[in-house]
């Protein structure tokens, strides 16, 4: 269906694009055949130029999912885009689940344009419960990251938290 922001057809959430698939794995393989790591990081912080040309904005999907404001689209608020979120997060678990050489980075600048870091971090350790959940029965557990979200200390820190392998600050 024609309507993306920056032209051509919007995105439909409920269907996964093989072939991208495909190309990961098959970059994923190469790197682990020259003992290069990949980290895989699932999201970015949202702004508004970001927001506007996201598959997840409700302008550009025809699910009409994400009608949330930027700060909102890393929080618990939208459950709509939280389950497509969710989705996302555990089909690239399940796609790399065979290498070794994957590391997991949940979202980066989470909190640098404006969402709160209380917010942020609820949903950050959602979506490692999605990451833990989807990988228990799976041979390889990979190394998790997180970025500190907002301060060092409070809500977002992760320095506690026994599911996160790697903290990664700004």
């Amino acid at each position: 269906m024609p309507g993306y922001v920056s032209g051509g057809n919007k995105f439909d959430l409920e269907k996964w694009d093989e072939a991208f698939f495909e190309r990961l794995r098959s970059f994923i393989q190469s790197a682990e055949e020259r003992g290069i790591i990949v980290e895989i990081c699932f999201f970015n912080a949202q702004s508004d130029p970001c927001w506007e040309v996201s598959a997840l904005n409700s302008r550009n999907n025809i699910q009409g999912i994400g009608t949330c404001h930027f700060n909102d689209a890393q929080t618990l608020k939208d459950t709509a885009l939280v389950r497509i979120e969710t989705n996302y997060v555990r089909k690239i678990v399940q796609e790399v689940k065979r290498y070794d050489n994957v590391i997991l980075e949940i979202s980066d600048e989470t909190t640098v344009h404006g969402t709160p870091a209380d917010l942020a971090a609820k949903w950050t350790q959602h979506m490692l419960n999605v990451i833990r959940d989807t990988e228990k029965n799976m041979a390889n557990k990979h190394l998790i990251a997180q970025q500190v979200i907002g301060q060092t200390h409070g809500p977002g820190e992760f320095s506690d938290n026994k599911d996160i392998s790697v903290i990664v600050s700004q």
